[in-house]
């Protein structure tokens, strides 16, 4: 299963390098397609391995049965994806995991109107957008991060261009959920 994500990535940073020289050529993105469990996997794990480091405690995969109605997030912050891999990484949560998060980045209690906590949580999301492309051979150059976005509130509307594959998954941060999305836009016809 890891060999098929491999030759899809090799075989697309094989077309970026033609592509430098000859420009006329086209540039197929990397999608997960059936491998998404496999991206699934390295996105948790990258979530983990950022908490880990950098807060200096784990993430822990939350569960919502169906019945269960999770709570509506009151930050988002968003960090665009372009070149091989097309889309965006979300980290979305309520106010109490975003300032518990703030706090444990900035290494200090932080008041909840602190705009540390805004840039906390946009570079909590770009550490996991760049731990993730990293795991995945040949997309780390292949694959550009675009400035974090943080959006506070719970009155926004959110909808892509493009619809592809959403990969998500939920965690728990001092018991408190926050979310990691991974929006794919599905490769040009």
């Amino acid at each position: 299963m890891g060999s098929s994500i491999v030759a899809v990535n090799v075989d697309t940073v094989g077309m970026l390098n033609a592509s430098a020289v000859a420009p006329h050529k086209e540039v197929r993105r990397a999608i997960p397609g059936p491998a998404n469990a496999v991206w699934l996997r390295l996105l948790e794990t990258s979530t983990r391995e950022v908490f880990q480091t950098m807060m200096g405690e784990p993430a822990a995969l939350a569960v919502y049965g169906e019945e269960e109605f999770p709570p509506t997030p009151d930050f988002t912050a968003l960090v665009g994806l372009s070149g091989a891999l097309e889309g965006s990484l979300r980290v979305r949560c309520q106010a109490v995991a975003a300032y518990l998060m703030g706090s444990r980045l900035a290494g200090m209690p932080l008041d909840p109107q602190d705009a540390l906590v805004v840039d906390a949580l946009g570079e909590i999301a770009n550490m996991v957008a760049g731990n993730f492309k990293a795991k995945i051979p040949g997309l780390a150059d292949a694959c550009r991060l675009s400035v974090p976005t943080v959006f506070q509130g719970q009155e926004f509307t959110m909808a892509t261009m493009a619809r592809g594959e959403i990969l998500e998954s939920c965690f728990l941060f001092h018991g408190s959920p926050f979310w990691v999305s991974l929006d794919l836009w599905p490769e040009a016809a």
